[in-house]
């Protein structure tokens, strides 16, 4: 199996990975927790921004965070927002449904 190896193009150009601690490319962040959360925050005052900001786009597909479960309407809210937004199309990828989400019906009948 070794010298099988030697046979791949390319092979040969490949070098060793020193990592990202390779000396002289690690620079240390010194800036305070405060100081990263102003220059680094990502909370924005809508879903609607939220959903602007992250480039969405009419057949996409959307998912929810497995954690999102029965009690939390939060696929519903940003269902019934994309629908407000008129987005169209969209593949609701359904790991994550639950009772809850029963609702759902409508959002579908508006985007159909």
């Amino acid at each position: 199996m070794k010298d099988e190896l030697k046979y791949i193009k390319g092979l040969q150009d490949i070098k060793a990975m020193n990592g990202v601690f390779e000396a002289g490319k690690l620079q240390k962040d010194y800036s305070t927790l405060a100081q990263r959360e102003v220059s680094h925050n990502k909370i924005v005052p809508s879903l609607e921004e939220a959903v602007r900001l992250c480039g969405l786009k009419n057949g996409r597909t959307i998912s929810f965070h497995h954690h999102f479960r029965d009690g939390d309407y939060i696929v519903n809210m940003v269902l019934d927002k994309l629908a407000e937004m008129g987005f169209k199309d969209l593949v609701l990828a359904a790991s994550s449904l639950r009772a809850c989400s029963k609702s759902l019906n409508r959002q579908i009948i508006i985007s159909a």
